[in-house]
Parts: C-alpha cells; structure tokens; sequence
C-alpha cells in the first residue's frame, strides 16, 4: 500500500508522484502536526493469507466465494491490528504506534 502525493501548486502543479510506499496497513486520513509530521491511519493490515489473495488470483476468487458463504469470511485475511505511523516530509517513516485487537484507526495527532 502507498500515499501518493499530488501538487496543487508551484512547478509540479497537477503532478502526482510517490510519498511513501510499502505501507503496514491500509492508510486511512493523513493529518499534519504542524511540525513536520505527518500521521497516517492504518486501520487494519493484511495477513499472510491477504498479501497471498492479492498475489494470486484464484485465491481471490476462493476468498470472494468464502465471503459469500460465510458471515465474516475474509476477515481470515485481515489481522486484527490497528496502527499510526508517522511521516516525515519526504515520507520517511519517524514512528509507529500499534495495538493488537485494536482496528479502526483512521488517524492521529501528536
């Protein structure tokens, strides 16, 4: 997973280029603290078998199928883990702070 960074203004206006990759988890709202970092949400992460379903196609398909069958069948694919991770500018990671069992992080502030 990745944050993207687009330009609003000056020489690159309209431009969109890479802020930081290969995130922990799926980013979810990006605040600044206003001293040069920014906190990244991080709801959930994949599992073993997540990072796998996208890799694989049939295994998509089998964990659709699952989900269908079964109340709550992809959730095998997720770990429960919620996290905040913070950014410098040039996207450098300068924290991360994670709870296992705790999901639904959406953001944070120093």
């Amino acid at each position: 997973y990745r944050c993207r960074k687009f330009w609003l203004e000056g020489p690159k206006k309209g431009q969109t280029e890479s802020f930081i990759d290969r995130l922990p988890g799926f980013p979810d709202n990006i605040r600044s603290d206003g001293e040069g970092v920014f906190w990244i949400g991080l709801p959930t992460r994949w599992s073993l078998l997540g990072r796998m379903m996208i890799r694989f196609t049939y295994l998509r398909h089998v964990g659709i199928l699952l989900s269908s069958l079964m109340p709550g069948g992809i959730d095998a694919a997720l770990v429960k883990e919620g996290s905040v991770l913070g950014v410098d500018e040039k996207g450098k990671a300068v924290a991360l702070y994670s709870h296992q069992g705790l999901t639904g992080i959406t953001g944070g502030l120093r």
